[in-house]
């Protein structure tokens, strides 16, 4: 593979329902590691998070089953509920390596990234949607929890009741923080001068001012109280349960005016990105196109496989708080 690119060989004679879990595919090669005992499989990890598994194909020496591992950065939810159109099916290839990346090229990567792209607008709607209904909850409530002045009347339940709001509120900051910059990038790249002047991407690009600051401050926040946890860590290791959520809900409340703005300028940013996927679907997004380019390159002239590590599958952050 090229420059960018790392393969691993994994031993599955000890049990591969680790990786089985971690397949993203409704056809044959989730079949395949389903049904079969394997020996070994080999997971490629590409530029941008990319992530595909080969395995041989069962009863078919001759070819490979290659397809896309879950990406790590989208909620487990979106993934599993919305049916085959958003699953990037494996294809079988030529084990020949210059034969086997051109084939990955031309027939997987198209698929795998139109499913990406709108497995992302999905998640970010989602996140968008999660965080307004956080706000409803509380609003719907948080009056009856304060007198005609609007001073609490118990301020034990009035703290309670942001700090649930808050924490519900963050685990969807942390799906913009995950998808929000690189579907930016992805969607100013795909829009055209004419897009920004009228038509039906104005509008969201009104709404859209401002998003990369957004995204900015609250990564910061982020940041920070990461920086609080890990000093923590070092002065008393083994934080108590108590110290980690009171350190989550100060994260969460400080990022609560920024989670509110993500309602708006990123569901802007997310209905730009689905209007967007007819262009996606007829000539690729950037990085698909790099990528492709890459194998490309590759299938002229393989390198040597290079050692690396399995990213992460882990999910996205848990909950904290919240302030109004």
């Amino acid at each position: 593979m090229p420059s960018g690119w790392t393969a691993e060989t994994v031993d599955l004679t000890r049990g591969q329902g680790e990786l089985t879990d971690q397949v993203w595919d409704l056809g044959s090669l989730h079949g395949a590691l389903s049904i079969y005992a394997l020996n070994e499989a080999e997971i490629l990890s590409g530029p941008n998070g990319l992530r595909l598994l080969a395995v041989r194909q069962p009863g078919n020496r001759e070819q490979l089953l290659v397809g896309a591992l879950r990406p790590a950065t989208i909620p487990r939810d979106i993934l599993d509920t919305h049916g085959d159109r958003a699953v990037p099916w494996a294809i079988a290839v030529n084990p020949e390596p210059a034969r086997a990346a051109a084939e990955i090229r031309q027939r997987f990567l198209p698929r795998y990234h139109q499913a990406l792209w709108q497995v992302r607008v999905r998640a970010l709607t989602a996140a968008a949607n999660g965080i307004e209904e956080a706000l409803a909850a509380w609003d719907a409530v948080s009056e009856s929890l304060c007198d005609e002045q609007g001073w609490p009347l118990d301020d034990a339940a009035y703290s309670a009741g942001k700090i649930t709001r808050d924490a519900r509120a963050w685990e969807h900051v942390e799906t913009f923080l995950a998808l929000g910059p690189d579907v930016l990038a992805d969607v100013r790249s795909l829009l055209v001068d004419d897009d920004r002047v009228a038509g039906p991407f104005s509008e969201d690009l009104r709404r859209m001012a401002g998003i990369d600051t957004t995204l900015a401050r609250t990564a910061a926040i982020r940041e920070e109280w990461e920086q609080v946890t890990a000093l923590m860590e070092g002065i008393m290791p083994g934080l108590t349960v108590a110290d980690a959520a009171e350190i989550a809900a100060a994260r969460n409340e400080d990022g609560w005016a920024y989670a509110h703005e993500l309602t708006r300028n990123g569901r802007a940013l997310a209905s730009a990105a689905a209007k967007l996927s007819e262009r996606v679907k007829t000539q690729g997004s950037p990085r698909s196109q790099r990528t492709q380019a890459a194998l490309l390159r590759s299938a002229k002239a393989p390198a040597a496989p290079a050692p690396g590590t399995t990213p992460s599958s882990a999910s996205p952050s848990r909950a904290a708080r919240r302030s109004r």
